[in-house]
This record gives structure tokens, sequence and C-alpha cells, in this order.
């Protein structure tokens, strides 16, 4: 494996009861029993908490009053003004709105990328706006995995060793990375692909590389960046369909989409307009598809890009 530099790269640049219900193990559930050691299993069945009760009232995410500001010699940009946000362990909140209205902002302030202007930005209990650079990327690499729509995988790297990446930086031996490495694949389905190069990957097949990558290291928060958006439908339900498994395992997931079909499988939708939460917007999504959330989403968006 080529050098790689001392500390951790900073990938994302480039840009998760008391009720639970017996259901049979999957392959991938099995997998998902390895890779995050808070599932427990009963004879042969795995008991997944389903109740929204079982999530602990302490938010993972609480923005407060936040706000961010990008300057140069001439102007002044407001890209997120007065932000207030929670997020409790273990939803799947999906952020949506029209391009220019600060979802990637927030998405890079949450993922430890950007330090706001103002306000408080608390992770797990922690107030962290004011950390320094290098607290924040201890926090970053034990906490949170990235999924991107360009996938920002490292071409002259093969699969195992893009997915073994995060885990470089986290103190394990050669064989707990090994093995991590193997069952994220296989939780992918490219068990097979270990050493193949990104570039002999289809574009599906690369986002479940990076779907690997993101949860090799057992974060408890996962930020998804338009995460279907370079693929077609199939390998794009694909894609949705293992962040749902996640998030049914209890991981906290944070994921902008200009899709109303995949924001409908989040547990509720926040929508953004000119760097704040559009409020009028109600959009919580308790069982299947809102489609008079889904209208209004389309329409509004439809009517900006025009």
């Amino acid at each position: 494996m080529k050098d790689l530099p001392t500390s951790p790269p900073v990938i994302e640049q480039h840009i998760f009861s008391q009720k639970t219900q017996q259901i049979a193990i999957s392959p991938h559930q099995k997998i998902l029993n390895s890779l995050f050691s808070n599932t427990f299993m009963v004879g042969t069945s795995l008991a997944i908490a389903l109740d929204n009760k079982s999530i602990e009232e302490h938010p993972v995410i609480k923005l407060v009053n936040l706000c961010m500001v990008y300057r140069t010699a001439y102007m002044e940009t407001m890209a997120l003004d007065d932000i207030n946000l929670h997020i409790r362990k273990g939803e799947f909140v999906a952020v949506m709105g029209p391009s220019g209205c600060g979802k990637s902002t927030l998405l890079n302030i949450v993922g430890m990328i950007d330090t706001p202007a103002s306000g408080e930005y608390w992770f797990d209990g922690q107030e962290i706006a004011k950390r320094s650079e290098n607290a924040l990327v201890d926090l970053r690499k034990r906490n949170i995995g990235f999924i991107f729509q360009n996938f920002n995988l490292i071409d002259d790297l093969s699969v195992a060793e893009n997915v073994d990446l995060p885990l470089l930086y986290l103190g394990l031996s050669r064989g707990e990375r090994k093995q991590k490495v193997a069952e994220a694949l296989a939780l992918v389905g490219l068990e097979n692909r270990a050493r193949h190069k990104p570039q002999e990957l289809s574009g599906g097949q690369q986002q479940r590389v990076a779907v690997a990558r993101s949860v090799v290291g057992n974060p408890k928060l996962i930020l998804a960046d338009e995460p279907t958006g370079n693929l077609d439908t199939k390998n794009g339900d694909d894609v949705m369909q293992m962040l749902a498994m996640l998030k049914s395992r209890g991981t906290t997931i944070l994921m902008v989409t200009h899709s109303p079909e995949h924001g409908a499988r989040a547990d509720r939708i926040i929508y953004m307009l000119d760097g704040r939460i559009d409020a009028r917007i109600d959009a919580r999504v308790d069982t299947g598809v809102d489609t008079r959330i889904d209208a209004r989403l389309e329409g509004r968006m439809l009517g900006e890009a025009q």
C-alpha cells in the first residue's frame, strides 16, 4: 500500500427500546451484527428496536442560532442564517431545497469541516463550535462517516484499501482492520471486488464502496451528500435500502437530496431556503410518502429552477 499522510486526509473536502420485534436474520443483518457491537442475538432472530420512544432524548446534533458567513473583499454572503436544529440518536433526517440554499454548508459544519461564524454546535453532548482544528479532526475521524455524490474514492488504491483508509487513523491492528474491511464489503455485496481499482467498477459499485467506507469505523453519524445523485434508479434504490438498514441499527443519518421520493424515506424532511430552515413546510414523515409534501417541494423547486 502506498505511503499515506501522517494526519487523516479530509476525504470529504474533495468535498442510527422498549418495544422490539423478532425477525429472521438476512445475510446483511448478520454482517451488521458483526460491525455494530450493540446488536444482540436471540436464538436465530435479531432483535431490532423499532419504537421511536427508544431513541435517546438527548440529541446527537444540536445547532443553536448558528450562522455562517463567507466574506470577500467586495461582498459578504450569509450562507446559514440563525439555524436551530435538533437531531436525535437514530434519526434519519433529509435536507432538501434549491441549489445555493445552504444545504452543503450545513453538512460541512455538521461534519466539522467548517466552523460557524456564530452560534452553538453541540455534538453528542459536547459543545464544539470553538474547538481547535486538531480536536475537530479527532472527533470527526472517530464519529462521522461520509458518503458523497461523486464517490470520492482514491483511484490509485484498491477497493479494500479505500475502505481501510478511515481505520488507519484509529489505532487498530492490521488484523482488526482486515476483518472490518471484509465485513463492510460483504455488507454492500462487494467482497469479491476487494482487489479491484475504482475505475474497474460501475458507478453503482463505486457508491457501494463509498457506503462501506462510511460504516467501517462504526460511526455515530453518517452524512450523505446527494448519495444517489449520480446513480440510476435501481442503484439509487439500493443505496437508500442500505441507509434504511443502517438507520434500523441506530445510526444517525443526515442526508442532502433533491429527490422527494428518497427524502420521504427519512423520518423527517428539513426544507431550506436562502440559508434558513423553512418552517412553513411541516415535513415529518411517519409512514410512506406524503404526496402533499412531495407536491409542494417539487413545485417550489421546479419554479426556482425556471
